[in-house]
Order: C-alpha cells, then structure tokens, then sequence
C-alpha cells in the first residue's frame, strides 16, 4: 500500500508540473517586448514599428521601440539573431535587404533563411524619383538622355550592396545606360541631395517619396511594382515602359531563430489584430505612404527565398 501511495504522489507531482510548464507557456508575454530598429528614428521601418507597437494588444503587456542603427541594418539584425528566442526580442526588418547583404558578402549570416518570420503589413515597393525641376518628364526621356550621355547621370540612394542598389544595377543594365551610383546614410539625406541638385535621380521606397510628392516637389518616372501603387495611380510600372523589373520591402516582423511556434502564433495573432483595423490601414495608406499587404510568416518564408534568387543575377553586377 506504500508503494502504491508512493507512485501515486509521484504521478500526481508529474501531472502538476506538466500543467504549469503549459500554464506557463500560455501566460506569454508576461513582461514588455522589445523590437529592435537596425535604422535611425524617423525613417520607414521605425515608423511602422512604432506605429504596429502603439496598436498592438499584449495582454496588458507594452512593446518598446529601439533603434540600433548602422552597418545597413546588420547591427540590429545581429543583436536580434544573437536574443534569446522567448518571444521578447523581436525586429522589424527586410527578408529582401538581408538576401542582398549575403549575397554581396557583406555578411556570411544567411539571416533571410535563419531568422524566424512573423509577418509583414506592408509591401513598400521601389520607385524612381527625380526633382521637379528635372528635364525628364518620362522614364523614355531618362533613358534617351543616358544613352546619348553615358556616364553623366547620377543616382542617390541609401548605402551598397542593398535591394536599392541591386535594382539600380539592375535597371541600368537592362536598358544599357551607365549611371553613377551615389549611396547616402540615409534615405533623407538623399532625398535633400535630389532636391538640391546634387544628383539627378533617387531611388526608394514609396513610403519615403510621399511627403514631396504630395508637395509637389519631386516627380515619380516609375514604380518596381507588379501593378500601380494606390496613392500614385498616374504612375506606370517599369513593366509598363518596357522593363522588367520587380524591387522592393516587405518590412516585416521577425523573431531569432527556434523561437517557439507557440510563441510565433500568439504574436503573429496579435499583428492580424493590428493589421484589420480599418483605421490602421487607412494610417499607413493615406499618411504613411505604405501599401498595406498582409502576409503570414509561411508566405514570408518563401519570399525571402524568392527574392535571395531574383537579386542574385543583379549581385553578379556590382563588381564590373
């Protein structure tokens, strides 16, 4: 009868314990989440960052914002590969720009691969900027005045070896120009190098063009899109004018790597439920400048592949 009783305390301590390792993995998050910006304040991928943190439900729990700026994101991405995979280190980044940074071997972390996906809000596609003052009024005028001019054209963007850059080549190979890649520490000094007339193109995001587009101060030649962005309906895609080209971010939530599914669904949840808001969306498409497109972390899994092989015929082209 002891031994019986004696099994059966066993058991029973068994059973408890098994039900409080669930209960605990059903009280996450039990403390604040941090997610992790590898760019400064103010750009696109803090701002969507701040503005998922600002809505998103965390059972009583607050998402915090860090900027740990430098090396083209891979500051950041580091630290948030390196976290402990529990859930509370999260980054806000681009499947596609980690693909180039490989692939340039600007890093030998495959970080698109290893990371874990949550997923992605917003697609923010490429586009192709001058001033308004520019004497290009189309994409054909651009491209006429390049091949007649070879070598005088310059291009502002943000840093090397990124989608930015890869896209750039890309597109200068396709239609046979030569033009001077010229890269900025930031999307905004880039901006102000077009406006004030240091350079004659600049390439990025949508998101980032909106404010002097709207003002008036900057024309848009074309857009790396499979079809027309919504707040820039008059502007054709490459592929309209003849180019195929494809470029651009899903700027996306990610977790380190073997983070828990249990965890990756509540969190993952947890952004749907931000992302349904009509007036999220209506935030991040009429002030933001972000076409908003949800994408789960499977989808997200296999973007990050797609993207690492169609950037890998552009990558070929940095060193001629």
């Amino acid at each position: 009868m002891k031994k019986l009783l004696a099994m059966l305390l066993v058991l029973a301590m068994v059973f408890c314990m098994a039900a409080c390792g669930d209960d605990a993995e059903a009280e996450f998050p039990t403390k604040p989440i941090e997610m992790i910006v590898g760019y400064a304040a103010g750009g696109g991928t803090d701002t969507l960052a701040r503005t998922a943190a600002q809505y998103v439900e965390l059972d009583g729990q607050t998402m915090t914002t860090s900027n740990m700026e430098g090396a083209n994101g891979l500051i950041g991405s580091m630290e948030c590969y390196n976290a402990d995979p529990d859930g509370y280190t999260l980054q806000c980044a681009f499947p596609e720009t980690w693909g180039c940074l490989y692939l340039t071997e600007t890093t030998d972390v495959e970080l698109y691969k290893e990371m874990t996906p949550i997923c992605s809000m917003v697609y923010d596609v490429n586009a192709l900027v001058v001033s308004k003052d520019s004497p290009f009024e189309t994409l054909e005028d651009l491209v006429k005045y390049a091949k007649e001019h070879p070598g005088e054209i310059s291009l502002a963007s943000v840093a090397t070896g990124n989608v930015n850059h890869l896209s750039s080549l890309g597109f200068a190979d396709i239609t046979g120009i030569d033009i001077t890649y010229v890269p900025y520490e930031s999307a905004s000094k880039a901006r102000v190098a077009l406006l004030g007339g240091h350079e004659d193109l600049w390439v990025c995001q949508c998101s980032e063009l909106k404010s002097v587009y709207d003002s008036g101060d900057v024309r848009v030649l074309a857009v790396a899109s499979e079809e027309r962005v919504s707040f820039l309906p008059d502007v054709p895609t490459f592929k309209e004018c003849g180019y195929d080209i494809v470029a651009g971010l899903h700027r996306a939530f990610y977790a380190p790597p073997e983070t828990p599914d249990e965890v990756v669904a509540y969190l993952e949840s947890a952004f749907k439920a931000v992302y349904d808001q009509e007036e999220v969306k209506s935030l991040l498409r009429d002030q933001l400048g972000f076409d908003p497109v949800w994408t789960d972390g499977a989808e997200l899994e296999q973007i990050a592949l797609s993207a690492a092989d169609t950037f890998s015929k552009w990558a070929d082209l940095m060193g001629k």
